[in-house]
């Protein structure tokens, strides 16, 4: 398995070393609209010097990335969804590689122990990267935790999209239906809004709840509801 491999994110250089993701940091400040994109990866940053990826010179890691994007009004949420695919598939070759040595008949590891310890890095490293990602999807309103409204995978297959009181009316309906499950709301600046605009973000449990209790009663809401509604599982 590789352990170095550079390549690009829709113009965002990036680098695979050692299994830790390194991109170059000017690329990506300018990808989230900063106007001065030297100045913003040097104080939001952890800037890292130890790599020349292709003619960069200061690279960041995911958390610089997740750094950049909370100080940023425009994460572009086509590139994320292109870095959660990159995450995916590296951590995905890590554990098929893995596999393979294990089923080795003689795989060759002169200290067995360190070795199990260097997978157990490796593997912690790409549940980090993962981890890091759906930050970023947070940030965004579309997270595995929390959602805003417009990203309810289901919400399209019950209700009309071309009502535009629609979210306020289904998002006041979760605020509710949090405070009765004690589950807390959470803000987050969407894409796709003004830069002064955030969105509330509702857990996944009173989400999967909302969809049990709209499925049942049909009634609810029925002059949001298209007429015949796809049946959804989730």
């Amino acid at each position: 398995m590789s352990q170095n491999y550079a390549g690009s994110i829709m113009g965002v250089r990036y680098g695979v070393i050692k299994n830790q993701f390194r991109f170059a940091g000017v690329d990506v400040a300018r990808k989230f609209g900063f106007s001065n994109p030297y100045y913003a990866v040097e104080n939001c940053c952890k800037v890292y010097t130890d790599i020349n990826l292709s003619k960069c010179k200061k690279t960041i890691d995911l958390v610089g990335i997740v750094s950049l994007a909370r100080n940023s009004e425009s994460v572009p949420r086509d590139f994320i969804d292109a870095l959660n695919n990159i995450v995916m598939e590296k951590s995905e070759e890590f554990q098929n590689y893995k596999a393979e040595v294990a089923i080795d008949e003689h795989p060759d590891f002169t200290n067995p122990s360190a070795a199990a310890r260097a997978w157990d890095q490796q593997h912690e490293l790409y549940n980090e990267a993962k981890n890091l990602v759906n930050e970023l999807k947070e940030i965004l309103g579309d997270g595995e935790q929390y959602k805003i409204v417009k990203k309810i995978p289901w919400l399209y297959d019950l209700f009309n999209e071309n009502n535009k009181s629609l979210n306020s009316v289904i998002g006041n309906y979760l605020s509710k239906l949090s405070l009765n499950m004690g589950r807390r709301v959470k803000k987050c600046r969407a894409f796709g809004y003004s830069e002064s605009d955030t969105r509330t973000m509702y857990h996944v449990d009173v989400i999967g709840r909302a969809y049990e209790e709209l499925t049942y009663d049909t009634t609810k809401f029925s002059r949001y509801r298209k007429k015949y509604f796809v049946n959804y599982t989730k």
